[in-house]
């Protein structure tokens, strides 16, 4: 089942079971390395417009939660960063996810090893 952008984060937030805990999801695509927090971030940056994939909305929340502004209520964010598809009112093809192949990943990673041996890339 496909959703447009806002409503595939408030179905999630419905669907989730806990969600007077939840209070931030972030919705990617099946090949996401969900414990690759580069991976993560990087999907959040490239495949996402804030204005198209944001979602703020209203919902119970823990009543120890100090941050709302009101007891057992507060707001949810919830942020699509899957591709987009035509179904979706996107209106060009998405763009392939272009990998560095491996010989000019070592030469990179080697250079910045050299400039900045403290990172350990």
């Amino acid at each position: 089942m496909i959703f447009p952008p806002p409503r595939i984060c408030r179905f999630s937030f419905s669907g989730s079971g806990v969600i007077h805990t939840l209070f931030c999801r972030l919705v990617a695509d099946d090949d996401v390395d969900v414990h690759n927090t580069s991976d993560v971030l990087f999907r959040l940056c490239a495949n996402t417009d804030p204005q198209r994939d944001s979602l703020f909305t209203k919902g119970p929340s823990d009543v120890l939660d100090h941050a709302t502004s009101e007891i057992a209520s507060g707001s949810k964010l919830g942020i699509d960063a899957t591709k987009k598809m035509p179904g979706e009112g996107f209106k060009r093809p998405w763009p392939p996810l272009i990998k560095m192949e491996k010989g000019v990943r070592e030469r990179v990673d080697s250079i910045l090893n050299i400039v900045h041996p403290q990172v350990g890339i």
